[in-house]
């Protein structure tokens, strides 16, 4: 047992290593561009290597006092968050309507908004500023949304229509049967389901929009509606050169908006399976107290949605086998392996299963609501989505 702890402990020593030099190496280039620019503009431009940089705020004094750096931050905000809400507004109906209905020239539909995207920018950007100078919307921040939305529009369709495409159909017969219309299932069911696929959508289509730059130049004609992709441009010429320090500063500003969105919402950046079962496999599961077993050389194969039980004496190993599923147990030798990842060093609650004791009264300070919640609040699950899941699991009783 000492031997299987001393194990564990020196492979999670070893991920964790393996993890720790990964974000160093991601993040290194980050904190090296960001410390050009606290560094003097001669010591940067100097041929020589400088081992032992001076530190400046030359440039930070210099970005906020000779430039509206607020406002071309608060405009480049303002038109990626509104691009982004119009995108939505469109993309997630338009997803459903080419995911679920079956009409004449659906998937001609789909693949022409999915070819909207391999145009080149340069074939519409001189009708889409004739466009806008005509309707007055030149040098404002809702041009730069309208264009945004346009450019993402057919990358964030697809995406949430992939996201809905894996979601089974018999969630919304059920929810017809109890009398929910289209837009009611749209709106209860399918977009909390696939909500992962919706903020994913939305932070590439931000990464998409920052970095636009052609349209933002064509579109934003003066300071005002100003972007930070554009205020680049103003430190790469005119009579002092490029401006290195200055160049970093305002990108490092740029990409901090986005930085900080993932980091907020990173949990809810992944796939969800909706899957109520898994396929278990036990490969020569034994355990040992002592001289004492309680499991010995334990092969079990269950197929998803199979049903199987376990039947014997008291003492037998019923309890223990289960206890080692859950990851409550650690078997002294074998494999316990769950949708093909072998589970013998994943924590109890990282492995999705759940688990109803004998014992009958369960946390007996608590309500059966608040039974069913309790997983939930240890997993930081959103309270609104809490309630959610709690009747869901209760309708299934």
């Amino acid at each position: 047992m000492a031997a299987v702890k001393r194990t564990k402990g020196a492979n999670l020593f070893i991920r964790y290593l393996i993890l720790g030099s990964w974000a160093l190496f991601c993040i290194g280039p980050v904190l090296w561009f960001l410390s050009i620019g606290f560094r003097p503009r001669t010591e940067i431009i100097n041929p020589q290597p400088i081992y032992l940089p001076t530190f400046s705020l030359d440039a930070w004094h210099m970005i906020w006092s000779d430039w509206p750096m607020a406002k071309y931050l608060r405009n480049s905000v303002a038109a990626i968050f509104g691009s982004v809400a119009i995108d939505l507004a469109l993309a997630i109906p338009a997803a459903y309507s080419l995911a679920r209905y079956k009409y004449r020239g659906r998937d001609d539909i789909g693949f022409y908004i999915l070819s909207t995207r391999m145009m080149a920018p340069a074939i519409v950007a001189i009708p889409i500023f004739f466009l806008f100078r005509n309707m007055g919307l030149l040098d404002t921040i809702w041009a730069l949304m309208l264009v945004y939305a346009a450019i993402n529009l057919s990358i964030v369709t697809w995406i949430i229509r992939s996201y809905m495409m894996d979601i089974p159909k018999e969630l919304e017969d059920a929810a017809r049967t109890d009398g929910a219309s289209d837009l009611r299932i749209l709106w209860e069911i399918i977009i909390p389901a696939v909500l992962p696929g919706i903020i994913t959508a939305a932070v590439i289509a931000m990464i998409f929009a920052i970095n636009e730059f052609l349209f933002t130049l064509l579109i934003a004609s003066t300071p005002d509606a100003y972007t930070m992709s554009v205020a680049l441009a103003n430190f790469t010429g005119g009579s002092d050169g490029l401006i290195y320090n200055a160049i970093a500063l305002v990108a490092f500003l740029a990409f901090v908006p986005v930085f900080l969105v993932v980091i907020a919402i990173q949990k809810h950046l992944f796939r969800e399976r909706i899957k109520i079962m898994a396929r278990i496999q036990l490969s020569g599961i034994q355990k040992q107290w002592g001289d004492v077993w309680g499991v010995r050389d334990v092969n079990i194969d269950i197929a998803d949605e199979e049903l199987v039980v376990l039947l014997g004496p008291s003492g037998c190993g019923k309890t223990t086998t289960m206890r080692m599923i859950a990851g409550l147990e650690d078997p002294t030798e074998g494999e316990i392996i769950i949708d093909g990842e072998v589970m013998n060093e994943v924590d109890a609650r990282d492995r999705d299963v759940a688990m109803v004791f004998q014992g009958y009264a369960l946390y007996p300070n608590m309500s059966i609501y608040e039974k069913i919640r309790f997983p939930l609040r240890m997993r930081n699950v959103p309270k609104g989505d809490q309630d959610r899941l709690v009747r869901r699991a209760a309708d299934m009783v």
